[in-house]
């Protein structure tokens, strides 16, 4: 279901494959597709994450492991996702008065508890949302940008 539909093109229909993850883990069909689920954050996403990282001139604390942060971050992508369904999706002022969604704040607040800049400087949450790219991202190995 994650490959071939979006949240927003069929909102009940993630609903039950959401439902049927919690309910019948086992279930063949249902296993194959958590572990491609599972795939998908280790092969697709955690590059990604690192790659913006590196171009935040971001480096993961000692014992931080990117796949968990990974994890995590989709976790609270897809809380978000089912939170908007409802119409009145959760947020949360920052210390700049700009209102952010919950799911979003929450990842700053775990990268800034997560992350140091490359010279092993920490960052209050709010420093760490202001902070703007120090490097090019980059795509892939190609060098492209």
């Amino acid at each position: 279901a994650y490959r071939r539909y979006t949240y927003t093109d069929h909102p009940k229909l993630i609903r039950l494959a959401e439902a049927l993850h919690c309910l019948w883990p086992d279930y063949p069909p249902v296993r194959q597709a958590r572990q491609g689920q599972e795939r998908a954050l280790t092969e697709l996403y955690a590059p990604l994450y690192e790659r913006t990282l590196d171009a935040y001139g971001l480096a993961l604390r000692p014992g931080i492991d990117l796949g968990v942060l990974a994890w995590t971050f989709t976790a609270l992508q897809q809380r978000d996702a089912l939170d908007s369904f409802t119409g009145d999706p959760a947020t949360f002022r920052g210390p700049d008065g700009v209102e952010w969604p919950v799911a979003s704040w929450a990842i700053i607040v775990m990268l800034a508890g997560s992350c140091t800049d490359e010279d092993g400087r920490a960052f209050a949450p709010q420093e760490l949302a202001d902070r703007m790219p120090v490097r090019p991202f980059t795509l892939g190995d190609a060098g492209r940008t």
